[in-house]
């Protein structure tokens, strides 16, 4: 690596935390202050809505991603591969606008609720925030993350003062569809507008498009399946259970990512280089797969079993009573973010090895499950049967990516999980111990917090007292690896 891609990288990576930390902080109290202020079903609409085109939008993007940044003869001039990518992006992304237009019009009624317009609205901006692809493609293949890192704070601030602006106003249907509006905006304003990262170029050449279209198509499965595992479940609660439980569900679902999100991103950045450097050193990338994610499980068991523990406090101090009745489907959709980074990183694994075919079939297979788990769980217990079958769909998952990462590494299940789960299961039992018998007569900010403290005291001291070998790896792995990218 020359020295300056190796500048370039660690400011990347310095930009990436730094925009990620806003995103999450910045979003959390947005996610608060809109709960507060807008009605539980505008929530389940847009939810909806977001879940078709979603699913949906894969393919007006067709994998073209990673056939921009990879090197090879077709790609080698990045003037010409940009002007032939935007041009091929602008053809697929009108095919899938004209689509989904239609199928809008013939397939969804107007209604009172605003689900059409919201449908509409979503796909538009979707459809504008494509025509940004290739400047954004460029400053990735650049590795000049500071351009792209900027944009998305410029996004993430101004998303949350119009959603709050239009939210006071009483308008809770255009609040969240601003979202999608000022995304459009910044995408423009910081790549096209502001220093241009590149100007528009319409170019045709045949080679190039046809490897791009080779490229994409052994992508674009991958893709496809991975948003639909994202949104399915969405979409079915829309369609059975209507907009108010997805209100709920979607809620739920939200609040639960954050605890992942806090440490996930930088580990799964770290292990998708850190894996390809290594993978034909299997010692090394044994050594490696088992502290990633003995450092995702410690933390992950952690913070989620504290959310758990929490969560009535949580929901009716920062959201509202109006909310407890998402309390159980929060709960249970704990699990399916604990292990969901998890899967994600060990799945970067088989990319690493060149077997990226692995993926597709596990993510086949968890669909197949999790469609089922709907249709069965989902008509029995609501949204957390939802949240069930979504649980059950992650474990699906995580048992065949353990069993498949056997041919590539080595590791022990007993040593990655079972002292954080006697941790938690020990945490948890005192906590809920003391919820039944003491919590009652205390006031929610008291009990909370006395819960968070005990919580914490006792699952530490657990693997302080039983886990040291592995903790002393948690905590080389994380000074090595992660801290560094913040510091260096």
């Amino acid at each position: 690596m020359s020295k300056d891609l190796a500048k370039r990288s660690i400011r990347s990576v310095k930009w990436n935390a730094i925009s990620n930390s806003v995103n999450v902080v910045a979003g959390f109290v947005q996610s608060i202050v809109l709960a507060r202020l807008l009605p539980i079903e505008t929530f389940g609409v847009i939810a909806g809505a977001a879940s078709i085109v979603v699913i949906t939008s894969g393919f007006s993007n067709f994998g073209l991603s990673g056939a921009f940044s990879y090197r090879c003869e077709e790609t080698e001039d990045l003037e010409h591969t940009a002007a032939v990518h935007f041009t091929l992006q602008m053809v697929l992304n009108l095919i899938w606008t004209a689509l989904m237009v239609a199928g809008g019009f013939l397939f969804i009624q107007p209604s009172p609720d605003g689900f059409r317009t919201a449908f509409f609205v979503i796909t538009l901006s979707k459809t504008a925030t494509n025509f940004a692809n290739t400047p954004h493609f460029i400053l990735a293949r650049q590795v000049q993350f500071r351009r792209l890192a900027l944009l998305s704070i410029f996004d993430v601030i101004f998303t949350f003062i119009s959603t709050s602006v239009l939210a006071i106003l009483g308008q809770p249907l255009w609040s969240l569809l601003s979202m999608y509006i000022v995304t459009v905006a910044a995408n423009f304003i910081m790549l096209y507008v502001w220093r241009p990262v590149w100007r528009p170029k319409l170019k045709w050449s045949a080679s190039t498009v046809k490897y791009f279209l080779g490229f994409g198509s052994k992508q674009v499965l991958s893709r496809w399946l991975m948003d639909a595992l994202d949104k399915v479940d969405e979409l079915w609660t829309k369609s059975y259970l209507g907009s108010v439980p997805l209100g709920f569900y979607s809620r739920a679902y939200s609040f639960a990512q954050y605890p992942g999100r806090i440490l996930a991103t930088p580990v799964q950045n770290v292990t998708v280089n850190t894996y390809a450097e290594i993978a034909k050193n299997r010692n090394k990338l044994s050594d490696t797969f088992h502290q990633a994610n003995s450092l995702l499980i410690r933390t992950g068991f952690f913070l989620g079993g504290l959310l758990a523990l929490v969560a009535p406090e949580f929901i009716i101090i920062f959201l509202g009573e109006r909310w407890l009745p998402m309390l159980t489907a929060f709960r249970l959709m704990l699990p399916f973010t604990l292990f969901d980074p998890m899967k994600k990183t060990m799945g970067n694994l088989f990319v690493a090895v060149g077997k990226p075919e692995v993926i597709v079939k596990i993510r086949s297979v968890q669909l197949v499950v999790m469609v089922i788990g709907l249709f069965i769980l989902g008509n029995l217990f609501s949204i957390e049967g939802v949240a069930l079958a979504v649980d059950l769909m992650m474990v699906v998952g995580i048992v065949m990516v353990l069993t498949r990462a056997r041919d590539y590494v080595d590791y022990s299940f007993r040593k990655l999980f079972s002292m954080p789960f006697l941790a938690v299961i020990v945490s948890l039992a005192a906590g809920f111990t003391f919820d039944h018998f003491y919590a009652p007569g205390l006031s929610d900010i008291v009990s909370g917090i006395i819960k968070v403290f005990g919580f914490s005291a006792i699952y530490l001291g657990v693997l302080s007292l039983f886990d040291r070998r592995e903790m002393k790896v948690f905590y080389r792995y994380f000074n090595q690896h992660v801290l560094k990218h913040f510091l260096d």
